[in-house]
């Protein structure tokens, strides 16, 4: 067994490569030709909407079940297919926050919030992270308009944003 595994993983310097197929070369290089032009990969390999909001999911339940290590490759994951999933944002957004990692936490719920504004939670902890990365004064608007119950906020979103905003006035 060792040895053929051996001899599977050695290759020879002078030994011939398989050549790929004229079909198989068709069709690397249609996929090299797509992602030339932009493609995203939930594209390329076909994944509908409804796929791609289970694998948000799944990431949630485990960054709410307390797995924040497994709900931050779930999320990485989903980036990675579509970068433009906003749910997958907030969840790196939250993590980045709750890690003291004020940049990073900036960065996703800003790209969050450009996808889907009229979210009063990302809305909320993009207003939060820009607050605890200094920028007051952009922070303010969002963290106002949640308190102030635009877009229809939780209690608790309202709140917390409320207490941010008193937190800033002292």
């Amino acid at each position: 067994m060792e040895q053929a595994q051996q001899e599977t993983t050695n290759v020879e310097p002078d030994q011939p490569v398989e050549q790929l197929s004229e079909e198989d070369r068709a069709v690397m290089r249609n996929l090299a030709r797509r992602i030339q032009e932009g493609a995203k990969m939930v594209e390329i390999f076909g994944l509908d909407q409804e796929t791609m909001t289970g694998l948000e999911m799944q990431a949630y339940r485990l960054y709410k079940n307390g797995r924040f290590t497994q709900a931050r490759v779930a999320c990485r994951g989903v980036l990675a297919l579509d970068g433009d999933r906003p749910l997958a944002r907030l969840l790196m957004g939250d993590m980045a926050l709750e890690e003291y990692c004020f940049s990073d936490a900036v960065e996703h719920l800003e790209r969050a919030y450009e996808l889907a504004p009229e979210e009063t939670a990302v809305r909320a902890r993009f207003g939060e992270a820009l607050l605890k990365r200094g920028e007051v004064e952009r922070a303010r608007p969002h963290l106002e308009a949640v308190a102030g119950g635009e877009g229809s906020p939780s209690d608790d979103e309202r709140k917390r944003c409320q207490a941010l905003l008193d937190a800033m006035r002292r």
